[in-house]
């Protein structure tokens, strides 16, 4: 094979799988694995933020800085683990996840601190979500073609799930036992369950000697799966992606839909207590934009595969303008549930199209690395929403002025999908190292 012709990852090789199809045991595995880490790590942040700022007397501006940290520490071991499971497979780098929130959850117990809390919360609650969704959307990737979307689709409901169970079952745990108990409890289920599902994954129908459906596995479907963008599977290095101006405005349009969307998700339980509302409505709330996530990562996911995750993303980035907007008007709880809804809806489909839009701009070779360090804008962006939103109300008293300057931000970064485009590889692409023997 020369140079100039390297083969796809997703090219057949040694024997047709039979039976059920081990690529849809890795979506679930990843689904179950993503719904644990976003859960307790990420979506629980919202129920502690108000408990652990009334205990010690923070604001919570300070108290959201919180994650500030923990988004950057997320977005840059991101590019670490995108490249690990490259080289190494899945099993790893989630089991390091598991590892990472266990002992995360027992350390936030304790803390007592502010920089405790900065210093706990990102580096193992972070470090643990930087091992979940580009080791675990890059690995399914690589066992599908022309369901990529859906697939993808279906792993990104796992995180959507997270906050069906994450908030109520943390609000639950904080008032039966505290939130330092609270935290401790989850620390142990996370090491658990999550240290036993990431034995199931596995890197590549390549590493497992299978080769993907006929439905899968063929240069039509590979050709429709691309047709929406005109984008021909080919694989870039990360090297060859860094040169190319189309990564680099990926990365911008991460970083700017990363500070806005994040807001909600970390505030919105504070915002509907503020208004008088219990902490149960609230909840409710949460659960709400969970489910209608869930659905929509599920179904857009399909849709990825029909219509192009540019075309797809820039819906959805649309969409939640219009729906951040309606977060100022949301007054009570009717109208908060729905807003919660249509919020989860539009969040949902942005998480199901980016992925497909990586992987077909920069194929599944290298997608590790090069959605990793892509991502690192998104971790950038989170690091900077939840401590603006803080410190917004801290001055105004009211989460109105941070909605409408995330749905300013969410606009801008839909201006900047319109000019997503296939990008050129100006030099030859040499061989990749083969994926046959990880696991």
């Amino acid at each position: 094979m020369s140079k100039k012709e390297l083969a796809p990852e997703d090219a057949a090789v040694a024997a047709p799988a039979r039976g059920l199809y081990y690529g849809w045991v890795v979506v679930g595995v990843g689904f179950t694995a993503a719904m644990l880490t976003y859960g307790i790590s990420y979506y629980s942040f919202s129920v502690f933020l108000k408990p652990m700022a009334a205990e010690f007397g923070w604001s919570r501006g300070a108290t959201s800085l919180a994650m500030t940290f923990y988004s950057l520490v997320y977005g840059g071991l991101g590019m670490v683990m995108g490249t690990l499971t490259d080289r190494y497979g899945p099993r790893i780098t989630v089991s390091i996840g598991a590892v990472l929130l266990g002992l995360g959850g027992v350390l936030m117990s304790r803390i007592d601190s502010l920089w405790q809390l900065y210093f706990c919360y990102a580096f193992f609650m972070g470090g643990a979500l930087a091992t979940a969704w580009v080791p675990l959307s890059t690995t399914v990737s690589r066992w599908f073609v022309a369901k990529r979307g859906l697939a993808v689709g279906i792993l990104a409901g796992g995180a959507g799930a997270a906050a069906i169970l994450g908030a109520p079952l943390t609000t639950y745990l904080v008032a039966q036992f505290g939130w330092r108990q609270a935290y401790l409890i989850l620390g142990v289920i996370a090491f658990v369950s999550i240290g036993i599902t990431a034995q199931f994954l596995r890197h590549s129908p390549k590493s497992m000697g299978l080769q993907m459906p006929a439905s899968e596995n063929t240069s039509a479907g590979t050709a429709k799966s691309a047709a929406h963008e005109n984008v021909a599977p080919i694989d870039f290095t990360p090297w060859q992606a860094l040169h190319t101006a189309q990564f680099w405005l990926l990365f911008v349009i991460f970083m700017t839909w990363g500070i806005a969307f994040v807001i909600p998700l970390i505030h919105t339980i504070s915002y509907a207590t503020d208004l008088g509302l219990s902490s149960s409505v609230a909840a409710t709330v949460m659960i709400l934009i969970g489910l209608s996530s869930m659905i929509s990562r599920v179904a857009v996911g399909a849709m990825v595969d029909r219509f192009g995750a540019k075309n797809v993303l820039l819906a959805a980035l649309v969409f939640q303008v219009l729906v951040m907007l309606s977060f100022i008007m949301a007054r009570n709880a009717t109208s908060l549930y729905i807003v919660g809804i249509l919020y989860g809806v539009a969040y949902g489909a942005c998480v199901s199209a980016i992925p497909g839009l990586v992987s077909r701009l920069f194929g599944v070779a290298a997608m590790g690395a090069i959605f990793g360090i892509a991502y690192f804008g998104s971790g950038l962006g989170q690091s900077v929403g939840p401590p603006m939103a803080g410190y917004v109300y801290d001055i105004t008293s009211s989460y109105e002025g941070a909605f409408l300057i995330g749905a300013g931000i969410l606009s801008f970064a839909a201006l900047l999908t319109l000019l997503v485009r296939p990008p050129r590889r100006k030099e030859p692409l040499p061989e990749l190292a083969s994926a046959g023997e990880r696991k």
